[in-house]
């Protein structure tokens, strides 16, 4: 579905790169997160998926943000600053 010719572009293959282990790292800490919180804390499932609210919160607003900021300051430097902060 998406043409091999597009990764022997190098910054199209390093954010494909970037991309596949920041969201590897995500959602494997996700997992790990609610295990945490049910066997380790002993929070029943729906006590474990509120606890998540505010990450998730902060993942909206943070997708909100980066639109305009994108057109404003490029994207190497809030795929910079994301990455710091991630």
């Amino acid at each position: 579905m998406l043409p091999l010719r597009f990764f022997a572009i190098p910054t199209f293959s390093a954010v494909t790169i970037i991309g596949g282990v920041v969201n590897f790292g995500f959602y494997g800490f996700i997992f790990l997160l609610s295990l945490f919180f049910q066997d380790v804390q002993h929070k029943s499932a729906l006590a474990a998926g509120l606890a998540f609210l505010p990450l998730t919160g902060s993942v909206i607003i943070a997708n909100w943000l980066t639109g305009p900021l994108t057109g404003r300051f490029g994207p190497r430097l809030l795929m910079g600053v994301g990455l710091a902060l991630g």
